[in-house]
């Protein structure tokens, strides 16, 4: 058998294994009941690691002047409806639909989620008074105001989240952030802040319970009326200590030879998020409450949505599939990487072990993904940097996890064009997808 002839056939079993995994009725069926089994255990779990994510994303508006709508894990809200008869003859077996937590709350009379609707009238004050702003054309001053580049911006609103909230380990975390930090230009000591910040995020809930950031049953209570103490691994790897009263102490405190001074700001005692007099509930606290159940009451919609679009037959027949072979696409992509890649490297240095070989084709098809993937957030950091932005990027984060440079620029240099060419393939393929969907739809 030919390495072509194997290929085929390992994409064939491949595609066969997906389909009766995710995309066919019985799959549907048999995902359903198992949503149902996992749904306490996945709510839960959602919630917990969610609504981290979202408390700590009130750093960017803290110290980089961004709204709550324009951080990208607030942006992760969608409407699940049902479709029409004629929609759901041609393959819909949910309607989805962002949801922009803006309009969702119409009483804000602001077009964005800023600090005066979360923060209390004296913090937000001193807050919006001694940050740095964000250039508005026809708004603010020019030389009294700034802006980031855009690869800049997604990191900021985007990628530091995914980088701390995402598996993988803080060590990996670091490696690159620093990567992201020296190829963007980025002070160290802003990474180094949001880094600690992000880890105390995490840390505390599992140590300490408080009024405004606490799980039942999970996080300890400490001594009333007495700061606590958390511990969490700090920007140097190491296990740190910092004493805190409540969220806000985190969100934006400082600490004496510790801290940067131009990344904290005072505390005290009382907290300093608005409260709806109504609800007697704060404002953010609502905000988070509304992202987390939707997560919540989209749980049991996954079977049927990640096997949308697809006719019954389609569902009955995997050859019939549109969606099955938009997934062999990158998944013969995929091969063909790996094995340019075992090529390239075999030639460089013939005695790679396997682990290592498996790393440098995880680098590989991380560079794949990264410039043409079209799913996951986090990722449009990467689609913002210039050509030698990327490559110093890449080469930078993966010779911190241990791969050689020199071998990283070589594989660089050839397999780059092979990306850039399957890649293209592969948007070309969804779009066309895309449009025979939309085309179908649109006849009713």
């Amino acid at each position: 058998m030919g390495a072509s002839q194997r290929e085929a056939s390992e994409i064939l079993e491949m595609k066969r294994k997906y389909f009766s995994k995710l995309l066919s009725d019985d799959a549907i069926d048999s995902n359903i009941f198992r949503m149902f089994n996992i749904y306490d255990y996945a709510s839960f779990w959602g919630e917990y690691v969610l609504s981290d994510t979202l408390f700590s994303s009130l750093t960017g508006l803290l110290f980089f002047d961004l709204s709550l709508a324009e951080v990208e894990p607030w942006q992760q809200v969608w409407d699940i409806q049902l479709p029409s008869m004629d929609e759901f003859l041609e393959g819909v077996l949910l309607k989805v639909e962002p949801i922009e937590i803006e309009v969702e709350f119409p009483e804000l009379e602001l077009p964005e989620l800023t600090i005066p609707e979360i923060i209390t009238p004296e913090i937000s004050r001193n807050v919006e008074e001694t940050r740095p702003v964000k250039a508005v054309v026809g708004k603010t001053r020019y030389g009294e105001s700034y802006v980031d580049p855009p690869a800049v911006r997604e990191f900021l609103r985007s990628a530091i989240y995914a980088f701390l909230k995402k598996d993988v380990s803080l060590t990996e975390a670091k490696n690159r952030l620093m990567a992201v930090a020296r190829q963007l230009g980025i002070a160290e000591e802003v990474v180094e802040d949001v880094f600690n910040r992000l880890s105390m995020m995490t840390s505390m809930k599992r140590q300490v319970a408080v009024w405004d950031y606490a799980w039942w049953d999970l996080s300890p209570w400490g001594t009333p009326d007495a700061p606590s103490i958390i511990e969490f691994t700090d920007w140097l790897l190491r296990t740190a200590t910092r004493e805190m009263r409540h969220l806000w102490d985190v969100e934006a405190g400082g600490w004496w030879d510790e801290s940067y001074w131009d990344m904290c700001y005072w505390t005290d005692d009382e907290t300093p998020f608005r409260v709806d007099p109504e609800t007697l509930v704060p404002k953010l606290v609502e905000y988070v409450n509304f992202v987390v159940g939707n997560f919540k009451r989209r749980l049991l919609s996954t079977p049927l949505v990640v096997a949308n679009y697809q006719r019954a037959r389609e569902r009955r027949y995997p050859w019939r599939s549109r969606r099955l072979e938009a997934w062999a696409v990158p998944s013969s992509h995929r091969m063909r990487l790996e094995s340019l890649t075992e090529e390239v490297v075999r030639r460089l240095r013939p005695g790679t072990p396997p682990h290592v070989m498996r790393l440098y084709k995880t680098a590989v098809l991380d560079m794949y993904g990264k410039l043409y993937g079209t799913h996951g957030w986090g990722r449009r950091m990467e689609k913002a940097m210039s050509g030698e932005e990327f490559k110093n990027y890449w080469i930078e984060k993966w010779a911190g996890d241990g791969l050689e440079r020199e071998v990283l620029e070589k594989l660089y240099e050839t397999i780059r064009p092979v990306v850039d060419a399957l890649g293209g393939a592969r948007l070309t393929h969804h779009i066309r997808w895309l449009r025979e969907t939309r085309r179908l739809l649109s006849r009713h």
